[in-house]
C-alpha cells in the first residue's frame, strides 16, 4: 500500500510519518513545504496545483493523509491546497483529514458524530483556523466520497522531531515566569496525546 502523508515533518505528521514506516507493507512518501535530507519526504508547496499534480501522479497513492496546518493561514491553505489535491487524486484514492473537534463551536464536549459543527465568529481567537477546518470537511464531503474525518481534541506530547507542541511550551513558560498559567473554566476539551 502506498501512502502520503502531506506535512510529515509537523507535529502530528512526523509522528505518524515514523509511525507508518515501521511497516514493512507500507510504502510512506512524505512532503514538506522545505527541503529534507530524509529521501522519503519530498518537497511540495500544496499552493501549487502543478506541483500537486505532478506528485500524485509520480506517487499515485493509495491513501493521502492530510496533516498540514498553517494557523492564522489556515483558511488559504485548505481553500487553494486542498482544491488542488481534490484535483489530483482519484476517486479511489482513501483521504484522510485530521480536522478538529473546534467545529463544534459551543465547546460543551462528549460529541456524537451526527452533531453538526458550526462556525465561530471572525473575532473569536482560533476563528480562521477552526473555520477552514470546517470549510475543508464541507469541501471534501462535497467532492470525495473516499474519505475519512478526524475530528481530534488538542494534541499534545513530543513528536517524532522531539519537539513539544507549542500550547505546552507556552503554559511551561508562563508557569516558569509567573508561577501560574491562566486556562478556560467554561470549554471541555479532550485533550490526545500525540503516540495515541
Amino acid at each position: 500500500m502506498k501512502i502520503m502523508i502531506l506535512g510529515s515533518t509537523g507535529f502530528f505528521g512526523s509522528s505518524l510519518f515514523k509511525l507508518a514506516g515501521l511497516n514493512p507493507n507500507y510504502y510512506v512518501c512524505g512532503t514538506s513545504r522545505s527541503n529534507n535530507a530524509c529521501t522519503n519526504i519530498l518537497q511540495l508547496d500544496i499552493r501549487n496545483k502543478h506541483q500537486v499534480t505532478q506528485l500524485v501522479n509520480h506517487i499515485d497513492p493509495d491513501v493521502v493523509i492530510w496533516s498540514l496546518m498553517d494557523g492564522e493561514k489556515e483558511n488559504h491553505l485548505i481553500e487553494v491546497g486542498l482544491n488542488h489535491l481534490l484535483s489530483a487524486i482519484s476517486k479511489e484514492t482513501k483521504l484522510i483529514y485530521l480536522s478538529t473537534d473546534a467545529i463544534f463551536v459551543d465547546g460543551k464536549g462528549n460529541y456524537a458524530e451526527t452533531e453538526q459543527p458550526g462556525f465561530l465568529p471572525s473575532e473569536a481567537p482560533l476563528s480562521t483556523y477552526v473555520n477552514a477546518k470546517h470549510f475543508g470537511e464541507d469541501l471534501i464531503l462535497a467532492n470525495h466520497a473516499n474519505h475519512v474525518l478526524i475530528r481530534t481534541g488538542p494534541l499534545y506530547g513530543e513528536d517524532a522531531n522531539h519537539m513539544i507542541e507549542t500550547r505546552t511550551q507556552r503554559i511551561i513558560h508562563k508557569i516558569n515566569t509567573n508561577g501560574y498559567a491562566n486556562a478556560a473554566a467554561n470549554t471541555f476539551k479532550s485533550f490526545v496525546h500525540i503516540d495515541d
